[in-house]
């Protein structure tokens, strides 16, 4: 698909994404975290294809996972790191439950109807 035939913009927030804020993120995790990497490690553009971004999508992504000691660099590739951290299993968990969810757009809050000042 090319560039600009990609949405733009704020997306809908669905339900299983919500926990992580938004769907890459949560893909991303998913693939980090439930994901078997390839036997020398994820490249970038992996890890931006499993999380469904554009280039450099997963910028931000890999420093919260490396400073959660998720992922390390092995000065080509990103490996998994194990023992999987403290943090780790929970997160696994969640990711793993949110799979479970409904697929579905968080609904809005209710409003109260408009009236204008007279």
């Amino acid at each position: 698909m090319g560039r600009t035939e990609k949405q733009r913009g704020s997306r809908t927030l669905r339900e299983r994404d919500w926990p992580f804020g938004s769907r890459g993120r949560r893909l991303f995790l998913e693939a980090v975290l439930l994901g078997e990497p390839p036997p020398d490690g994820w490249r970038k553009v992996d890890l931006e294809r499993a999380a469904g971004v554009e280039r450099g999508g997963v910028d931000r992504l890999l420093e919260g996972a490396r400073s959660l000691d998720l992922i390390s660099w092995n000065g080509a590739r990103w490996q998994p790191v194990r023992p999987v951290p403290p943090i780790g299993e929970p997160l696994e968990r969640l990711v793993s439950l949110s799979r479970e969810l409904p697929d579905v757009a968080v609904a809005p809050l209710p409003r109260r109807a408009y009236r204008r000042r007279g």
